[in-house]
């Protein structure tokens, strides 16, 4: 796995690597900013985990996250930070958040989570924007004739028809 490594501190990158190393089989970048992080995502030919402190100058790990993620739609991702970040949480949605000092088990617990969650097949694409669409994929129906933003009903405790 392409593991991307993001901070400013170089304390937290220390604990970080020390983490990771631990692990063996995995391809690691460090970067002290967002500008070297980009170079070395391109180095390694992508990246599968971000682990990014959220507050850093002058790109923030959220922004960081939403440019590599463009780029790198399966990424994961996981947030660090030293401060209450609770007011950004929609920003941080899907992605994994760790306090500082970071902890060394739940670091390599959550990248053994996004190696599991990347073995996974991709789930499909299913294309939104004509009036009327209805599909169900797994516990999830998609009821939409908004091209831009269609509504999802969990159907897992209803009994359905089949499509």
């Amino acid at each position: 796995m392409r593991i991307l490594l993001v901070d400013d501190d170089s304390s937290v990158l220390q604990a970080l690597i020390a983490a990771v190393n631990s692990m063996p089989g995995h391809e690691v970048r460090v970067s002290a900013n967002a500008q070297k992080a980009h170079e070395h995502a391109l180095t390694l030919g992508g990246v599968d985990l971000l682990i990014t402190d959220v507050v850093m100058e002058p790109t923030d790990g959220i922004t960081l996250r939403g440019e590599l993620q463009a780029l790198y739609p399966r990424m994961r991702a996981v947030f660090i930070s030293g401060y209450d970040i609770s007011d950004y949480a929609e920003h941080m949605a899907g992605a994994a958040m760790l306090s500082k000092p970071v902890n060394a088990d739940a670091v390599r617990a959550l990248i053994t989570a996004a190696q599991q969650a990347l073995s996974a097949p991709p789930q499909p694409v299913i294309p939104v924007g004509h009036s009327g669409l209805n599909v169900q994929i797994g516990h999830l129906q998609c009821i939409g004739d908004d091209e831009i933003a269609p509504r999802f009903h969990d159907v897992s405790h209803e009994r359905r028809e089949h499509l």
